[in-house]
């Protein structure tokens, strides 16, 4: 009887450390969150011609962009993958 007894009490006490993990996991979730509208509500809006998203510079953008475009028209006819020549900001090839 005693051991049935003890692993009830082992149970129960594993199972309230873990609802208690969890209220205060929850607790924090919503703090959070209130925390996040109310920076959200006070920014401005981010406007949508700032950039792309894109993680490269606009002029290395744009001109993979037309070298894409140019090795679409020229890679039909040849079948052969375009080479990609590295640019510096100047404008000069390496």
């Amino acid at each position: 009887m005693f051991q049935g007894s003890g692993f009830a009490v082992v149970a129960v006490s594993i199972v309230g450390v873990f609802s208690a993990v969890a209220g205060g996991l929850y607790m924090k979730l919503r703090q959070t969150r209130r925390e996040l509208q109310k920076i959200g509500a006070t920014e401005e809006p981010v406007r949508e011609s700032q950039g792309s998203g894109s993680v490269l510079a606009p002029h290395v953008e744009q001109h993979l962009i037309d070298m894409i475009r140019k090795s679409n028209t020229s890679s039909s006819t040849t079948g052969s993958m375009p080479v990609l020549k590295r640019e510096e900001p100047t404008g000069q090839a390496r």
